[in-house]
Order: C-alpha cells, then sequence, then structure tokens
C-alpha cells in the first residue's frame, strides 16, 4: 500500500516532486495559499518539462483538517518555516516522518523544535523549475534529490528506512539517492547558491550565463572560495574540486537554472539572503574568516528586501 504525502509549501519544488509521486499513484495533498490555492484546487497543475509534459489534478488545501499524512514534505522558503510548523500540527502523529528539502543549512533543527519526537530527514532538492503567474511549471534542468540521516532526528524507531523512502521517490521517477553525510552535502549546495542565487538576482542573468562572461564567472568562482573557508571553519569538509564540480555541472546540465533569488526579484517577493550569502557573512565573522564578496552580495538583496517590507 502506498504511504501518503503532505507537501508543505506548494511552489515549483513541492509541485513538481509532489505531481511526480501522484503519477506514481501516491496519494498527495498540497498545502498551498492565496491565488495559487484558489487556481490549483479548480484547474490541473500543468508541467512543461524537458523530460516530458504532463498534467495532473491535484488536491490543493488552504489548511489542515482531518489529514494524516505517513510523510510530510517541507518545501517553503526558509522564512516560513516556523508558520508552516505551527499550521500543520494537527496533521502530525508520532508515526509522521518529516522531510526538509529547504535551502540552507539549518531547516531540520527549526522542524525539530516543534516535533521533538518525530523522524527528520534531511533532504536537498537539485532542479531548475518555476511556477509562473498562470500556474503552469517549467521544469527546465535536473529534478534529483538527495536524502540522508540528521542529528537532530532522536526517534529510537522509524516507520520507514532511508533506502525504502528512496525507492517511492524512485518509484516516482523521481531520481533520488541517500547521502553518507547530509550536512556536508548541505553545505556543498551551499557553495552553488552562493555563487549563483544572488548575483543572478543582482545580474538579472541565469546560472549559465553567469558563467560564459570571464569577470562573472570569477565573481561566482569566488564566492564560493569564500563559502568554502568558512565551511571548513565550520568543521565540513569542503575542496576546491567540489567547487569545480558545481561549476561543470551548472555547464553540461540540460537547459538552464533561473535560482529560486532571481524568481523571487522578478516576483517582486522577498529573497532567502539571510540562510545563503547572509549566513556565510555571519558565520565568516563568527570565526574570523574574510568574506568581502559575500558581504556584497548580502548588503545589495538585503537593502531590497528591505525596500520590499516598505510596501
Amino acid at each position: 500500500m502506498h504511504p501518503s504525502f503532505l507537501v508543505v509549501g506548494s511552489g515549483a519544488v513541492g509541485c513538481y516532486y509532489g505531481s511526480k509521486l501522484q503519477q506514481a499513484g501516491f496519494d498527495v495533498t498540497f498545502l498551498a495559499r492565496g491565488k495559487r490555492y484558489n487556481y490549483l484546487k479548480e484547474n490541473p497543475l500543468i508541467v512543461e518539462s524537458f523530460l516530458g509534459d504532463y498534467t495532473v489534478k491535484g488536491k490543493f488545501i488552504d489548511a489542515v483538517t482531518n489529514e494524516k499524512p505517513d510523510f510530510i514534505l517541507f518545501t517553503t522558503k526558509s522564512y516560513d518555516i516556523k508558520e508552516a510548523c505551527e499550521s500543520i500540527k494537527k496533521a502530525v502523529t508520532t508515526s509522521t516522518t518529516i522531510i526538509s528539502f529547504i535551502n540552507g543549512t539549518e531547516s531540520e533543527k527549526v522542524i525539530a523544535e516543534f516535533f521533538p519526537k518525530n523522524d527528520i530527514i534531511g533532504g536537498i532538492a537539485f532542479i531548475g523549475a518555476e511556477l509562473n503567474k498562470e500556474f503552469i511549471l517549467s521544469h527546465t534542468a535536473a529534478g534529483f534529490i538527495l536524502i540522508g540521516d540528521c542529528e537532530v532526528s532522536k526517534v529510537s524507531t522509524r516507520s520507514y528506512k532511508l533506502n525504502e523512502i528512496a525507492d517511492f521517490f524512485i518509484q516516482g521517477n523521481i531520481n533520488c539517492k541517500i547521502s553518507d553525510n547530509i550536512y556536508q552535502d548541505f553545505w556543498n549546495k551551499m557553495l552553488w547558491n552562493t555563487g549563483f542565487n544572488g548575483l543572478c538576482a543582482i545580474t538579472g542573468m541565469t546560472s549559465k550565463l553567469l558563467l560564459e562572461f570571464p569577470e562573472t564567472r570569477k565573481t561566482v568562482i569566488g564566492l564560493m572560495k569564500e563559502c568554502k573557508r568558512v565551511a571548513i571553519a565550520s568543521g565540513i569538509h569542503i575542496t576546491d574540486e567540489m567547487i569545480q564540480k558545481n561549476i561543470e555541472i551548472t555547464e553540461k546540465v540540460s537547459g538552464d537554472v533561473t535560482p529560486s533569488m532571481l524568481q523571487d526579484k522578478r516576483n517582486g517577493k522577498k529573497m532567502e539572503i539571510d540562510i545563503i550569502n547572509g549566513k556565510v557573512v555571519a558565520l565568516g565573522k563568527e570565526l574570523g574568516v574574510q568574506t568581502p564578496l559575500n558581504e556584497t552580495i548580502n548588503a545589495i538583496i538585503s537593502l531590497w528586501n528591505k525596500e520590499l517590507q516598505k510596501g
């Protein structure tokens, strides 16, 4: 019997992975809000993917009522974690497994504060996707995930083993692998986000375009190297080879990636600078590591976020 899923955060990432699971026969519910909820509760989700287009009619809700899912997938923005946790309390039982695909390196800690008795698994999504204003999901690149054990998970007996969970995703035609060290992989994803996310938002360019111009390519690598030094000072093993691999994957991947901060900038939404470049800057100051490039990116986008708050 297929387990059930609740997707918390029905943006591009949540809608893509949730729709793939639904296609495979899993019971999937999407928690959404606002115009997105109003549209998708009545209309099918159209996915235009480089792997093949498809349409699904999803089950969208704007509040938890009687849902008791086996799995909860967090795909919200980092600044919405606490509100999201509050909103799903009624759906969580002692057997619920929670997987966080939220950007950054510490979302699992926040979730664990709300649900200390639940199995909390770290997740990383590698995907180029965007849900536009017409609520059409464009999937342009990648689409694989990593899952792994987190120190914050204190359960003695798991409802599902990691290999069982990975198999569920694989049944949904999602390339899923188990991480041997999820914290190192968090920081490896952080390398990519640090190098591309903020700079793409500032320049208005996609990730591949930044690499085609020598000066911005140098800046991308410089941002990543600062992130690497902060990671090492934090006790995480990150290498120059990992930086190079991030560059190579970005250049070789089919299609292009419009990072989430560029999408948010175009749509007039708050950008996740605090947990990406801002996190590198904050840790750098704490650990005595200089991060001038990240400080610049952080300052510019923090100013934009402040102006957005003024309305």
